[in-house]
């Protein structure tokens, strides 16, 4: 089936909204003649408007830490779209991708470059305030405590997105059909034994630091305040 013909039904669905019932009645009859023409339904993702959006994670990590996979699904809750992540073995690269309707994705996909970027400049300036003596698995597991907290911090920036049970049927349909072999992966969270007694100091840092995470700007240059998206 054509992208013309996918537009055509999307318009035919669209004009069958109008408040003139005749006109609404005739239009919903010839896309219901198409759709089962074409064998489509209302929850297929061909005509749901769902699309997704890929962006590049700077962590290199192959395993999925907490507060990555943390950072990620709070964002994908935010503005109403699902998350999955692709490792690249080839680059040693990992996509994180967000799926959903409209423009969500895409801004979804921006505010977590925004807050993955502060996280990592974030962690690097903690590791420069821990004592150089300290091992470096030491350095690494406080480290990640450090991101736990930030994340957690962070969240006061969120608002959780309500779905409507019809735009949750067309993601989870649309994530059937095109990545049928999804599986849910556990994350690795940090280690308190390696950070060897600096648990509580690391995760309150962290939840310091991340009060001072922004969003001044959102996509096209649009002010974003508190995580939400309609």
């Amino acid at each position: 089936m054509t992208c013309k013909m996918i537009e055509r039904i999307k318009k035919l669905l669209r004009l069958a909204q109008s408040a003139n019932e005749h006109e609404a009645a005739a239009a919903m009859s010839r896309a219901q003649t198409l759709m089962q023409q074409h064998g489509l339904s209302y929850e297929s993702p061909e005509l749901s408007d769902v699309q997704e959006i890929l962006t590049k994670s700077r962590f290199k990590a192959k395993g999925h830490t907490q507060y990555f996979s943390a950072l990620a699904s709070m964002i994908a809750r935010a503005f109403g779209c699902k998350v999955h992540v692709n490792w690249n073995a080839l680059s040693a690269t990992r996509g994180v991708v967000f799926t959903g309707h409209h423009e969500r994705p895409e801004v979804a996909a921006y505010t977590y470059d925004v807050l993955e970027r502060q996280l990592i400049n974030a962690r690097k300036t903690y590791i420069t305030t821990l004592n150089k003596r300290i091992k470096r698995s030491t350095k690494t597991a406080r480290a990640d405590l450090f991101c736990e907290g930030w994340v957690a911090s962070v969240e006061r920036l969120i608002n959780d997105f309500a779905l409507t049970e019809e735009e949750s049927t067309q993601l989870n349909s649309y994530l059937q059909e095109l990545h049928p072999d999804l599986k849910s992966t556990q994350a690795r969270e940090a280690s308190t034994k390696y950070a060897r007694g600096g648990v509580d100091e690391a995760l309150w840092a962290g939840r310091l630091a991340g009060k001072s995470a922004t969003l001044n700007q959102g996509v096209n240059g649009q002010n974003q305040g508190k995580l939400t998206s309609r």
